[in-house]
């Protein structure tokens, strides 16, 4: 066995609930040459990423449940990403996936934590493809696993009751959210303590949920005590950032829009010092700080912090499939040149968003497409 084998292997054991079944799975397959290289990739990668990704899935929502009034243009900035694509699957992994349980169940039987683990990744797959039913029954099952196999009282139980109640939101079930994410906050503070990063990651999950409900309040007060946890892991952090970002985001609803600008600017800051200025977080921030300035009138600031966030978005994404985020960031410049009574630089945004969502292949009745024709008619008129 070769060096780099080994450190694989020893990544995937190190990153998995269980220490030796990992090598097992490797061993079975061992034999594949093909079958090995891709399963050791995607045992390590998808396993361990999963895994992290369980844990921290509150750091944040899913896209289309993203600010959609903050920005001031209820129309066009939807943050419709998911909607764009609605059917990205990505067979490959759902079939590796698929062989790699196939292969922990021979191993360890149908009621293993590495099984569960699976269920959890097919289930995430699921939720790329919207496809909320598979995606709510792939984690039922791993629910059903975990507490088969540790009880009611373990990291793994409250990270599976978290995507779960992550699902509800994304289905508009959202006091059905609340109960799940409040089962699993529970869990974390007994099973992990009470200062422990998931309890502040699941604290700022619900306060997400409470503002989409507009529970302007609660969001507030679960934000902070997140935000409060958070302070001990440094102040350049990006989790305090992303933080930052969503109690900016209840400033603004709440129609605080200084204090708003405040916090926005820190979590720009912030995500600029450890993501680097070419980061889709820190395009994200740009637009909600960009928000603010055109709810205090400043649209000029407004438009350039639009345009700064369009310029990393072209640099972090370089394929067709997000022509559309392209075409709602344009189209939002478009409309601000609009209220500035800029007409010529206006009707260049707005066609230049137009010719986005062409190469993005959107339909006639996409709420995009219809919200810049609406935006082209008001423009005719001056």
């Amino acid at each position: 066995m070769t060096n780099r084998t080994k450190k694989t292997e020893a990544e995937c054991t190190e990153r998995t609930e269980s220490h030796t079944d990992a090598c097992d799975i490797t061993k079975r397959i061992s034999s594949k040459p093909a079958l090995k290289k891709r399963h050791l990739r995607r045992c390590t990668e998808g396993s361990a990423v999963l895994s992290s990704a369980l844990d921290n899935s509150s750091n944040g929502l899913p896209p289309n449940h993203r600010r959609t009034k903050s920005a001031g243009f209820n129309s066009i900035r939807s943050r419709a990403h998911n909607s764009q694509h609605k059917e990205y699957f990505v067979k490959d992994e759902y079939d590796d996936l698929i062989e790699c349980i196939a292969l922990r169940k021979s191993v360890h039987g149908e009621d293993h934590p590495e099984v569960a683990l699976v269920h959890n990744s097919i289930g995430n797959c699921y939720n790329k493809r919207q496809d909320f039913e598979k995606s709510m029954n792939s984690y039922r099952e791993a629910l059903r696993i975990y507490r088969s196999f540790y009880g009611d009282y373990h990291p793994s139980v409250a990270s599976t009751l978290q995507n779960i109640g992550n699902v509800h939101c994304r289905l508009g079930k959202n006091d059905l959210a609340i109960k799940y994410l409040e089962q699993s906050l529970l869990i974390r503070k007994k099973s992990q303590g009470h200062d422990h990063s998931d309890v502040a990651n699941l604290l700022q999950n619900l306060g997400q949920v409470h503002a989409l409900m507009g529970n302007n309040d609660q969001a507030m007060s679960d934000l902070e005590k997140a935000l409060k946890l958070r302070s001990t892991q440094g102040e350049v952090n990006i989790s305090v950032a992303r933080n930052l970002s969503a109690i900016g985001n209840i400033y603004i609803a709440k129609g605080q829009l200084d204090e708003a600008m405040t916090i926005q600017r820190r979590s720009l800051d912030i995500k600029k010092q450890v993501l680097g200025t070419l980061h889709p977080s820190v395009a994200v921030s740009l637009m909600d700080l960009g928000s603010v300035c055109h709810k205090r009138g400043y649209i000029d600031e407004a438009i350039s912090l639009y345009k700064e966030a369009l310029r990393v978005q072209k640099g972090v994404y370089k394929d067709q499939e997000h022509y559309m985020d392209f075409g709602v960031t344009m189209h939002t410049i478009g409309v601000l040149h609009q209220l500035k009574g800029e007409i010529v630089k206006a009707k260049e945004a707005l066609t230049n968003a137009s010719s986005f969502y062409k190469e993005a292949s959107l339909d006639h009745d996409h709420r995009c497409v219809i919200a810049l024709s609406m935006s082209l008619e008001t423009l005719a008129l001056h």
